[in-house]
């Protein structure tokens, strides 16, 4: 008590209670979530989530690629896959190891076969013969900084000697930037890093997937679409976004050097290079302040400079662009206008400088900017960290100074030559770091293309995937890309042109020679076997490589596929299906193996499991909708009218336009004797597909045996206007037409019917009937004698024949044609009944003569 008499709170008792609600807010729950976390791992649930799993080859333990590592940033459907990796636990005693970071452009984007990491390797082998090299490529398409340090941290297990930085363009589209469609923006990298770390736990995981299937469908991105899934996503260089970018790059940058240097690793980062030339803005902003009366002006200068460039007339066009500029500067496709008639009048200095402030107003941010460039210049002085300066190495091996399509494919990924520059810069460093003594002239690309089998296979295949690329809507926005399409185009069917059987065989000699240099390159065996199978023409050939790269790999899920793709080849369905599920077994998110899996099904006749597999896919409706087609025309084909109805049913939900399901429906319903049904659907058929013969043939068969003759002659006529040479269709009409008494053009149908198939028989019997009609019976029987010349045996013709003689007068004739109809047919009743009226008219005939 005190003096006062009242209790007083002791020191202890108040720190009782913020012990209490220290457990009760922080404890408590941080239990909960360790011990759930737990129940989940012990449970099965989730996935390892670094970019490295344990495995073992052939009794060695190695650190392999995670095919699930990406499912933390991308959702499932756009998960981008690493390159496929088997890096021994412990490191090779003598062996210097390289880890490669970043993004597309480091990994070796359209094929890591030929990219930084192969390169710099082999670079680096021809220099220094008696040195072992490991250069690992950990880059990732589509990934930025925040992706790339835990990536970083997870390769510091590996206990390089050299970490190599090649990043920057994703900065912005990239996970958690302001342009992206996968983990959205935030502004604090805090935040995105606990949410790094939360998508890392299986209680992380847990949640996300129930979030996903939460959500409502809303039409979004299902599938990889490249730079075309960004097209909405304009950012303009002012935007207050940027500044979380620059910040959020320059610490994660930090990071990753710290990562490397922890792990006893040299650091080396590289500035980032560019397509400044030959790669047009992909999205061009006005300023957001521009009044109306200020767009009309500057459209006005802008649309004069445009007219005087196309003509030649650069000066004048540069002095419109200036005016342009001065209501605004800031749109990108101007900068890149004024860059191009520099550059056509000698200015290069100006020309450069524009090119680089095009670059710098890309509204859509998929090249790295000036600001990237000099926080990874900033990283030099940083404590075992040393800067390449990429951007600098490709200016100075480009005409002008101005990088271009020359080093490049498109925008910033490399071509064969660029990444021998960008190689060659940073071997130049890791020489220095790794403490190498530089020996002989630098490799040359030459050189390197024979190391790495860069034949002529490979070079069109590569350009005939980037003439895709330059076709697809993010392309097709900038103002150079017709250009760029020609000499894509171009480039493309020149290589074409050389593929001949010699070219083919020689690039298959150029593989197994680098093959015998390097034994243990799987990614050579695997290109081999892809030239075997797609070009070469030799199914079992590439079965062998596959097989071959399986053995230094076998947990790789994509040689796994590659194999099935041959046996398929092969036509041997059933082996191609294990191999597609064992790659489904290791990564189960494979959309290709599931797809090739299921059509294999598909064709081996088990379509149920097809569907099974087919329904995963969540293949777009119309893909669906075939996919049930193809299911009820088997069921069709087998008698299973009622599930081959319910299967075109399911075709037509999903796609109500379906021609083939109306087409298939309304044939079943007319078998049936539902021509009520058959109609509906026959109709529907033309509706979608008004030029297609088929459907109105079809529909104008059920309308002649429904007896409505006037809609059956209109769909014939309709059929005949779109295939005119149909001799069956001719002849359906010219009965439709008799059918209405209107025999004289009947048989005009009949004659045509016959001018594209002289043997028809049925349209010359056809004919002589409606001759019949007319009482051109002489006509009739010229034509039936005819017919009897190709097939003397038919009892029908010569009964026909005998009926047409007997109109005619001419008895005696008739007589024997009835009575060798009867004896090829006995049981023709109407040739016994003719028979009977010719020989009591004969008999008559004799009788009036003995009367008279």
């Amino acid at each position: 008590m005190s003096e006062t008499g009242k209790p007083q709170k002791t020191k202890s008792a108040a720190g009782s209670r913020w012990l209490f609600m220290f457990v009760l807010a922080v404890v408590l729950p941080a239990l909960f979530f360790v011990l759930f976390e737990a129940g989940l791992r012990l449970a099965g649930y989730g996935y390892p989530s670094g970019f490295f799993v344990r495995s073992r080859v052939e009794g060695r333990s190695v650190f392999s690629d995670n095919p699930r590592f990406s499912l933390r940033f991308f959702p499932p459907e756009l998960a981008r896959p690493s390159c496929h990796l088997a890096v021994p636990a412990e490191k090779p005693p003598g062996t210097f190891r390289i880890v490669v970071l970043g993004g597309s452009a480091a990994m070796g984007d359209p094929d890591f076969s030929f990219g930084l990491s192969r390169m710099l390797e082999t670079m680096l082998r021809i220099r220094h013969p008696g040195a072992r090299f490991e250069v690992i490529n950990a880059a990732v398409t589509a990934i930025n900084s925040n992706v790339v340090l835990p990536i970083a941290k997870d390769c510091a297990r590996l206990k390089p000697d050299l970490f190599v930085v090649y990043m920057g363009n994703n900065e912005v589209i990239g996970s958690y930037g302001p342009g992206t469609v996968f983990a959205p923006f935030m502004s604090s990298l805090g935040f995105i890093r606990a949410n790094v770390f939360v998508r890392s736990t299986r209680t992380g995981q847990l949640l996300q997937n129930l979030s996903r299937r939460m959500k409502t469908p809303s039409g979004g991105a299902q599938a990889w679409g490249g730079v075309d899934m960004f097209t909405r996503n304009r950012l303009r260089l002012d935007d207050k976004r940027m500044e979380a970018v620059y910040g959020h790059f320059r610490e994660n940058l930090g990071d990753i050097c710290g990562a490397g240097r922890r792990s006893g690793a040299k650091v080396i980062v590289s500035t980032v290079a560019v397509n400044l030339k030959d790669c047009a803005p992909f999205g061009s902003l006005h300023r957001s302040d521009l009044n109306e009366a200020s767009v009309q002006a500057w459209d006005d200068y802008y649309r004069a400079g445009v007219e005087s460039e196309s003509s030649g007339r650069f000066e004048e066009a540069v002095d419109n662009y200036l005016k342009a500029s001065v209501l605004d500067d800031t749109y990108a496709d101007l900068q890149f206008r004024m860059a191009r008639c520099s550059l056509a009048m000698g200015r290069h200095r100006q020309a450069a400088g524009y090119y680089a402030r095009a670059r710098e107003l890309d509204a859509l941010r998929f090249r790295a900017d000036a600001r990237i460039n000099e926080i990874i210049a900033g990283m030099k002085g940083r404590e075992g960290v040393v800067l390449a300066d990429a951007e600098k190495a490709f200016e100075s091996e480009s005409p002008c100074g101005i990088p271009g399509g020359g080093l490049f494919y498109d925008h910033v990924h490399p071509n064969f030559r660029g990444t021998a520059i960008l190689a060659k810069a940073l071997m130049e460093q890791a020489e220095k770091v790794l403490g190498l003594e530089s020996r002989g002239d630098i490799p040359t690309e030459k050189e390197c293309s024979e190391r790495l089998a860069f034949t002529t296979w490979d070079r069109y295949r590569i350009e005939k995937e980037i003439l895709e690329r330059m076709k697809s809507p993010a392309f097709a926005g900038r103002l150079d890309n017709a250009e760029s399409v020609r000499r894509a185009t171009e480039k493309s069917d020149s290589l074409k042109g050389t593929l001949g059987h010699g070219a083919l065989a020689e690039a298959v000699e150029s593989y197994r020679c680098a093959i015998a240099g390097r034994a243990d390159d799987w990614v050579l065996r695997n290109n081999l076997g892809m030239l075997l199978l797609d070009a070469g023409g030799d199914p079992a050939g590439a079965v062998d490589m596959f097989r071959s790269v399986l053995k230094l790999f076998p947990f790789d899920y994509l040689s796994h596929h590659n194999l099935g793709l041959a046996l398929a080849r092969q036509g041997k369905l059933g082996e191609a299906a294990v191999c597609y599920e064992e790659a489904l077994r290791i990564k189960p998110d494979f959309s290709k193996a599931r797809f090739n899996l299921a059509e294999a099904l598909e064709r081996r006749g088990r379509f149920v499991e097809a569907m099974a597999h087919y329904m995963k896919l969540q293949l777009a409706p119309q893909a669906m909708a075939e996919v049930h087609n193809r299911y009820g025309e088997r069921l069709a084909g087998e008698g299973k009218t009622g599930e081959a109805i319910s299967q075109f049913g399911e075709a037509l939900k999903l796609c109500p336009d379906s021609y083939d399901a109306h087409s298939r429906l309304g044939r079943l319903y007319s078998q049936t004797g539902q021509n009520d049904l058959a109609a509906g659907h026959w109709s529907e058929a033309v509706r979608i597909r008004p030029e297609n013969a088929g459907g109105h043939v079809d529909l104008a068969s059920l309308f002649f045996v429904r007896g409505d003759y006037g809609n059956a002659v209109l769909h014939y006529e309709k059929a005949l206007k779109i295939r005119p040479g149909l001799p069956e269709v001719q002849n359906n009409l010219g009965l439709a037409l008799c059918k209405q008494n209107e025999f004289e053009k009947g048989i005009s149908h009949f004659r045509k019917a016959l001018a594209a198939r002289p043997d028809y028989t049925d349209a010359r019997n056809n004919m002589a009937g409606a001759l019949a009609q007319l009482g051109r019976h002489e006509e009739a029987i010229l034509e039936l004698r005819k017919s009897l010349r190709a097939d003397p045996d038919n009892p029908d013709l010569l009964n026909n024949l005998g009926a047409e003689l007997l109109k005619a007068g001419r008895t005696g004739e008739a007589v024997p044609q009835f009575e060798k109809a009867l004896q090829l047919n006995p049981g023709l009743y109407s040739a016994r009944n003719n028979l009977g009226v010719a020989l009591s008219r004969l008999r008559e005939g004799r009788e009036s003569e003995g009367s008279r």
